[in-house]
């Protein structure tokens, strides 16, 4: 998505969060970051716009570290599958004057980390999951961000979400027994 992102001018500049220095390294040189950082506040200090693009169980963990040091005003968003929790926990945690929007990129393969990517097999949407708390004009920016890197967007509710993939899960999990 950042790599994407920057192909579009979207970004002024990009900071990347990893925990090891190859990785920050490697996406230095690929272009992907201009910088990079494996602490969490040093890596979103006085971001405006924060991008999770981390394991489901770590989001909320590591939007903790990075909320003290955000911009005033920033919007959170998230590339986590499931999302009914994660919307729960982030509009818990995340105070007033910044702006969660939960998001599920229905896209990618399952890689980790920055091995190369085949082209992505096109998916039906990205879904983007405003809660009762969320901002309608970060909403509208998170979704015009997705548009803008290639994703079709779907809004949706958090619970409608969390139940669309796991339908999509099963489906995809008996395919592959079946072969």
């Amino acid at each position: 998505m950042a790599l994407a992102a920057r192909r579009a001018g979207l970004f002024g500049e990009v900071v990347g969060l990893a925990r090891r220095a190859e990785t920050l390294a490697e996406a230095e040189r690929r272009g992907i970051i201009d910088r990079g950082s494996s602490d969490p506040g040093a890596a979103a200090r006085g971001a405006d716009l924060l991008v999770l693009a981390v394991p489901v169980r770590a989001i909320v963990t590591v939007a903790r570290e990075c909320l003290p040091a955000l911009a005033p005003g920033a919007i959170i968003t998230d590339a986590g599958s499931v999302k009914a929790a994660i919307v729960r926990e982030m509009d818990a945690l995340v105070p007033g004057g910044h702006c969660f929007v939960g998001a599920h990129p229905i896209a990618a393969p399952k890689n980790r980390g920055l091995a190369p990517r085949r082209r992505a097999v096109p998916r039906p949407a990205l879904p983007a999951d405003p809660s009762a708390r969320t901002d309608a004009e970060a909403a509208n920016r998170v979704h015009a961000l997705w548009e803008a890197v290639g994703m079709r967007v779907e809004r949706m509710s958090p619970s409608s979400t969390t139940k669309r993939w796991r339908r999509s899960a099963t489906s995809r999990t008996s395919l592959r027994l079946r072969s």
